[in-house]
């Protein structure tokens, strides 16, 4: 199946649900607000944003323990030892409705003696100048079993482009990435009041989130405020120095939160799901345009 352009006024959503449940392009008239798939790179690290469910971020050694039981996953050809981001994004999903301005994809991984079994939605909307992802999953197991949503959404990274988000600390990760501790923001990480992205490196999980982000790209006279429902209160900031790209993901969980749950750790984010049971969230792009006054921007 094709890729499907979803349109309403000046706003363009390409998603594919086959590649992923990806977005491959959200563009406001002429912008890109996010990264643009370039057409040919048949890789998920090259869409513009894809799904993270049946969870986020690494899971230490691709094992967990939950309920007594040890649940093996399959390692990530580029993280090994290590699983990261569940399966979705890697999957291909299904098509379930779509109209001119928004679509419902499906995915379903039901294999018996797997360690998830669930069933995952992404509802896309271009609804009054903004698009809004509802993202859900469901335990379709017969027991209880911890689960986290995300997305993983890129954005160019254009000269002078600003950053704000309010959050409450940060997780100090180990050699491996794998976050170990909870620590006050450092003064040097912080972007509570819009940032140059320019002085940030950064590929760190942040908890205690507002739900409220901003990107600002002052020679283009565009921003982009992300807004999430309660269910994501942790946000993972990807700033790779001298990279044309960085990443802001909205996540319900800290990464490996599955193995810090079991340890003990409280407020990882994770939701232990029932059979049947199902956790869900929205989050909201919202594009703004405006004339800016360098005197006004820090």
């Amino acid at each position: 199946m094709a890729p499907r352009t979803l349109r309403a006024g000046a706003l363009e959503l390409v998603i594919d649900a086959e590649r992923g449940g990806s977005i491959m392009r959200l563009r406001d008239e002429d912008f890109d607000l996010m990264r643009a798939w370039d057409g040919v790179t048949d890789s998920p690290l090259a869409y513009a944003c894809f799904p993270l469910v049946p969870f986020s971020g690494l899971v230490d050694h691709a094992r967990f323990t939950f309920a007594g039981r040890c649940h093996e996953l399959e390692p990530d050809p580029a993280h090994r030892p290590h699983a990261i981001h569940g399966d979705g994004w890697t999957s291909p999903w299904r098509l379930v409705a779509a109209g001119a301005d928004r679509a419902v994809i499906e995915l379903v991984r039901d294999r018996p003696g797997s360690a998830f079994r669930y069933r995952a939605e992404q509802r896309f909307a271009l609804l009054a100048g903004r698009l809004e992802v509802g993202l859900s999953v469901t335990n379709r197991a017969e027991a209880p079993m911890p689960f986290g949503l995300g997305l993983h959404p890129w954005f160019d990274r254009r000269p002078g482009t600003l950053l704000s988000a309010e959050v409450g600390g940060v997780w100090q990760p180990d050699a491996d990435n794998l976050p170990r501790r909870r620590e006050p923001v450092p003064v040097p990480w912080g972007f509570r009041l819009r940032r140059p992205v320019a002085e940030l490196a950064l590929d760190h999980e942040f908890e205690g989130w507002s739900g409220t982000a901003r990107i600002d790209w002052p020679d283009a006279g565009r921003a982009l405020e992300i807004e999430a429902s309660g269910l994501f209160r942790h946000l993972v900031v990807y700033v790779p120095p001298a990279a044309s790209f960085f990443c802001i993901e909205p996540v319900s969980h800290v990464a490996d939160g599955f193995n810090l749950m079991a340890a003990g750790f409280p407020d990882t984010g994770v939701r232990i799901l029932a059979p049947g049971e199902t956790m869900s969230g929205l989050i909201r792009f919202v594009p703004l345009r405006k004339s800016w006054n360098p005197l006004l921007i820090g």
